[in-house]
């Protein structure tokens, strides 16, 4: 097998323009382009740059992160419901973000979390897992409540951390708490955080009186079950401090990623788990489809060992050389090392 590593300049070579900062102009083109019908391997090819790069500033556009502006790229005007929730994030109550895909609930979070750090006030920026966490530049939520891989607290580890001047200081500043993907949280976690903060904090309210933004989708991915001998777990609706916290929702409703109405019909009646008879209709008359160049469709497991026996069988297949690319990692360590984990 012959291995070889790319550097910037040699991928320049084949596609002139990759890595480079985009511009309000090319977002220009690459809108043009994408009207036209054009594919996305084909768009890549006349902007010099890599698939992934197009597909991925695409997704930005149709998720109403970026807007064209004549000295470069700034934020969107907020639209009404959108403004309404941001408000509310603003008022310094317990917020609950939500609703479906692509109705924008990271973007309005990432808005938010500009508005707290321009006004530095103090937050701790955190997800249920670490992947979520570096989406909004913080840290797991185990991480900054201190409590780790821990199902359940004592005494002894609430006396721990409130002695942790590191981690009492930073809980006792904060005045806002995000907690991103909230539908991966236990709920006996969400319970954890609450007697932290309350111990920490002195301060016998929800959270220690802290303002506690949770984001995310409950019809999303619920929390990972690690079966027997571990606490059963549920949605953080199950939760002790869930009923005693004065809860503010913020649901959005507005579709921002998909324009197709019909699929988008599909994708929230599955979403529901109520699919009509013509949602049925509609995706048997596309089962084992063909393309017409050849592609095939995407394969969706439900297990990862199902998924890499599957791509292994592809890449072996393959009869050009292999080429290797040399990572280099950098930053918060706590981030960098959860980002390797995940």
């Amino acid at each position: 097998m012959n291995e070889k590593s790319y550097s910037v300049d040699e991928i320049r070579q084949s596609h002139q323009n990759a890595y480079s900062k985009w511009t309000a102009d090319d977002e220009e083109k690459l809108i043009k382009y994408k009207k036209t019908g054009l594919k996305i391997s084909e768009i890549a090819k006349k902007m010099g740059r890599q698939i992934g790069s197009i597909q991925s500033r695409l997704d930005k556009i149709a998720n109403g992160i970026i807007r064209k502006v004549k000295d470069g790229i700034s934020e969107v005007p907020l639209e009404p419901q959108q403004e309404a929730a941001f408000n509310a994030l603003l008022s310094g109550k317990i917020i609950l973000l939500t609703g479906q895909a692509g109705t924008g609930k990271t973007y309005l979070l990432n808005r938010f979390i500009n508005h707290i750090k321009k006004n530095k006030i103090k937050a701790g920026l955190t997800a249920s897992t670490g992947i979520a966490a570096t989406h909004i530049g913080g840290q797991t939520i185990h991480s900054w409540a201190g409590f780790g891989i821990k199902e359940r607290l004592t005494r002894e580890n609430l006396y721990q951390i409130a002695n942790d001047i590191d981690k009492s200081e930073k809980i006792s500043a904060a005045k806002v708490l995000i907690i991103d993907e909230i539908s991966m949280l236990h709920n006996f976690q969400l319970d954890m955080v609450d007697q932290i903060a309350r111990t920490v904090r002195e301060n016998n309210s929800p959270f220690g009186g802290l303002q506690v933004v949770l984001c995310g989708d409950f019809h999303q991915l619920p929390p990972v079950s690690k079966g027997f001998g571990h606490p059963e777990g549920g949605l953080i609706t199950g939760s002790r401090v869930w009923n005693q916290m004065d809860l503010n929702v913020c649901y959005l409703t507005k579709q921002y990623r998909q324009a197709d109405l019909e699929l988008l019909t599909i994708l929230n009646q599955i979403r529901s788990n109520i699919v009509s008879n013509d949602s049925k209709r509609l995706l048997l008359n596309r089962l084992n489809a063909k393309f017409d160049d050849g592609v095939e469709s995407t394969k969706i497991y439900t297990h990862n060992f199902a998924a890499d026996a599957f791509n292994i069988d592809k890449l072996e297949k393959i009869k050009e050389k292999s080429l290797t690319f040399t990572m280099k990692s950098g930053g918060n360590f706590k981030i960098v090392r959860s980002l390797k984990k995940d």
